[in-house]
Parts: C-alpha cells; structure tokens; sequence
C-alpha cells in the first residue's frame, strides 16, 4: 500500500491484517533530495584586448552586477568565470580605458560560453598638478691656510703642497696632479 507523508511516498508492506514486517522505502527523486547538485554552471570565458592594438590587458577586471561576484585577467587577458543559467551584466574595467557593459543571457543546456572584449583607451582626467620647492645654493667651504701654518703640520710628503693635492676634493689644475 503506498501512503502519502508531506512530498514523498512510502511504501509499506502489510501481511495478512498483521504488521509482521514494516519497511519504509522512499521513493523521491534524486532531484528532491539534493537539488544543489544538479543545477548546471556555465563557464564565461574569453580574452579582453585592446581595441587598437589587439593586445591583451593582464588584470583587467570583470564583475557581475546581480551576483557581486567577479575575477581578473591574467597575464595574457585570459579570464573565466562560472555562472548559473540566467541574465546578468557583465563589466569590463581596465584603467585607462572606456568600461565595456554586455548583457547576456545563459542558457541551461550550455557548458560554456566565450565572450572576447575590446576596450577602447579613455584617458584618465585629472587636475593639473604644480611642484614647487625652493632651491637651495650649494654651500662652498672655503678653508683658507696660511703658509705659516702649513710648515707647522706634520707631513709625511717632503713638500706641503704635494700633501694637499693628495687629499680628496682637491684639485690642480697643473700636470703633477694627475701623478698622485
């Protein structure tokens, strides 16, 4: 005898007026039971290029409205991104560029769709922008020595003049300062 209990039927077997044996056997569908598992994705895939040159914009970003969900290109423009049968639409960003709005509808019996986008360059407006700073003169260190006081230094070259020519940051214009 088949009983009704809410959205599924049982079966229950009876011998004789007596219940010797019940057993509850369940005949739903797989689809009632888990429902989850047989909804039918759809991969969106392409390459986003630019319009001019054909070349492909790595991290270029797409995103779906109605679900708040999205992804990036890769390196070669090469995005992808799996969608339930439906009508979304579907932005195309990149920076520097006009932002490409396609409304598309997928249907339940595909596995996949591409859909290649070429973005048209928009230059990014902006304010000018003025750098202003105040230039500072290098300061000269003059350091006068007598020659008094240069015979008053320990040396270890025979002449004082020679001494000094050997220091860093000091140069003559004469042939002997290319010697040391």
């Amino acid at each position: 005898m088949l009983v009704n209990i809410g959205n599924a039927q049982k079966l229950v077997i009876i011998f004789t007026g007596q219940v010797t044996i019940l057993i509850w056997l369940i005949l739903i569908t797989p689809l009632q039971v888990f429902p989850f598992t047989f909804s039918h994705n759809t991969k969106l895939f392409g390459v986003i290029n630019e319009s001019s040159t054909g070349n492909p914009l790595p991290a270029a970003n797409i995103s779906v409205k109605s679900k708040k969900i999205g992804t990036t290109t890769d390196s070669n423009g090469n995005y992808s991104i799996m969608l339930e049968p439906g009508r979304y639409e579907i932005e195309f960003r990149y920076m520097g560029y006009q932002t490409e709005k396609k409304t598309i509808t997928i249907p339940a019996h595909k596995d996949q769709i591409e859909l290649n986008i070429y973005l048209k360059p928009a230059p990014v407006k902006g304010q000018e922008v003025s750098i202003i700073a105040p230039a500072d003169e290098p300061k000269i260190t003059r350091y006068e020595l007598p020659p008094a006081k240069m015979r008053t230094i320990a040396n270890p070259l025979p002449d004082a003049l020679l001494s000094l020519k050997t220091l860093p940051g000091v140069f003559s214009g004469n042939d002997q300062s290319t010697f040391y």
